[in-house]
């Protein structure tokens, strides 16, 4: 998952000299174990190597440099996303499944049926939470089958948090003398691939999860295959009569999507995302079924191919004149340009800011998701600005006129220093935020629950 190090040459050198066993002996590194695949079809975050055209996310980084007593990563890294189910590769008993974080994160060992040890490494969204990482009434010394769901994938222990992943090990001391680093551990890459290829993968077509966890009756989940249909999934459960107008963004920019919603809201549709080369087929099927009289594109990001537009005519038969382009430089031009559009719409005097950029991406969009969904209640347009860099000209200039403008997010996001520089072109600065990003999304949902312009009959998580 991460980039490759500079002892990897070393590493390869190593290889060259190597005389592991034949490949497929029992007692061979490199061989292939009858594995299930140990999570739902699998991510293309990282479509570093395609098998049969798919893009798996994972690669052969078993070798990588690591500071273990291996000295090498052992595993294999299966990139996804956080809080997709993690399943058993085979059946048996639970060994480990620690109580406080290790260093390395939340983990499940198992002793398989096989002879074998597997570990499941840096489960669960939470650092903190155990129970955000593990099956709930699961413990240690319980008896778990091959394919059933025993965690959650994430980012805990010495993970980023921007990659979510599960570490998997194949744990097996046989194997030690036949790679050149002495380690007792199987190199999964060849299994994974093969599980793939029996199509042995929960949820697959074919073999649906083996073992669903129970939910309760009301809790609802709206998902597609991919983003680009969990949007589509999403507009047909809000707007089962169809819509007048619809906003399309980019599938890979949060910023787009996010300035996005309180324009979709505007205008009494919702927003849809597509990739790059043109309008995505799911895309495509939902504009039609909602009957649109026109889409607005936001292409604050640079990366929406004319394709798009010329698939708006064609495939949804929209004239010119019904499709406005919002270009950008960046993404606070983009937020500039849609603020201006929303403040048209809805006579709004107000705007909420959030940080949209950071050295960190992942620090990026938290803050400005719950800006997003709250600008779309309030009618009020989402600015983007950066973290600890001067206001954007674009954004000085969308203040102007603004009465009241909002922040959204503590001082570790958006400091003092900026505070004052949106209060010297706004009326007035006000500023909602939480001691981190849960803590202002909740103080931001309270204070909609408490001027009643959002009830408490539904949640969106």
């Amino acid at each position: 998952m991460r980039a490759r190090s500079l002892f990897l040459a070393a590493l390869i050198a190593m290889l060259a000299f190597a005389a592991p066993a034949a490949a497929g002996a029992d007692d061979d590194y490199r061989q292939v174990v009858d594995i299930t695949f140990p999570t739902v079809p699998p991510s293309d975050r990282t479509p570093i190597e395609r098998i049969d055209g798919t893009a798996y996310g994972f690669i052969d980084d078993y070798h990588y440099p690591r500071g273990n007593d291996c000295g090498i990563h052992r595993a294999t890294d299966i990139m996804g996303e956080a809080g997709q189910p993690v399943f058993a590769a085979v059946g048996g008993q639970i060994t480990f499944m620690p109580e406080t974080r290790p260093s390395y994160g939340w983990m499940i060992r198992i002793a398989g049926d096989d002879g074998r040890t597997y570990n499941y490494i840096h489960l669960g969204r939470d650092d903190n939470d155990r129970d955000a990482a593990y099956v709930p009434d699961l413990q240690r010394g319980d008896r778990v089958e091959r394919g059933q769901h025993i965690g959650y994938l994430g980012w805990s222990g010495n993970a980023s948090q921007s990659l979510p992943h599960l570490h998997f090990e194949i744990a097996d001391a046989a194997v030690a003398g036949s790679n050149p680093w002495s380690c007792g551990y199987i190199n999964p890459y060849e299994s994974l691939k093969d599980a793939i290829a029996r199509g042995d993968v929960p949820g697959s077509p074919g073999n649906p999860d083996p073992e669903p966890e129970p939910k309760p009756d009301w809790v609802d989940r709206i998902a597609g295959p991919e983003r680009v249909a969990t949007a589509a999934a999403l507009s047909a459960d809000a707007f089962g009569a169809g819509a007048p107008h619809a906003v399309l963004t980019a599938a890979h920019s949060f910023a787009d999507a996010i300035i996005a919603g309180p324009l979709a809201a505007a205008l009494d549709g919702p927003v849809l995302t597509t990739y790059r080369a043109g309008l995505h087929a799911a895309a495509a099927e939902e504009l039609n079924r909602l009957g649109v009289e026109g889409v607005t594109v936001v292409d604050g990001a640079g990366g929406l191919a004319d394709q798009v537009v010329t698939d708006l005519h064609e495939q949804v038969g929209l004239a010119p004149e019904a499709i406005d382009v919002i270009a950008a430089s960046d993404p606070h031009d983009a937020a500039a340009q849609v603020a201006a559009r929303v403040r048209d719409l809805t006579g709004d005097d107000d705007v909420l800011v959030a940080l949209g950029a950071h050295p960190e991406p992942h620090r990026a969009w938290p803050d400005a998701l719950t800006a997003g969904y709250h600008g779309a209640v309030l009618g009020q347009p989402v600015l983007l600005i950066a973290h600890d860099e001067a206001l954007p000209e674009a954004a000085a200039a969308a203040l102007a006129g603004v009465e009241t403008a909002t922040i959204i997010g503590g001082r570790a996001a958006i400091s003092t220093e900026l505070e004052d520089a949106i209060a010297a072109h706004a009326a007035q600065v006000e500023r909602l935020w939480g001691s981190n990003r849960y803590g202002t999304a909740a103080a931001a949902a309270g204070a909609r629950l408490d001027d009643g312009s959002v009830g408490s009959d539904r949640l969106w998580a």
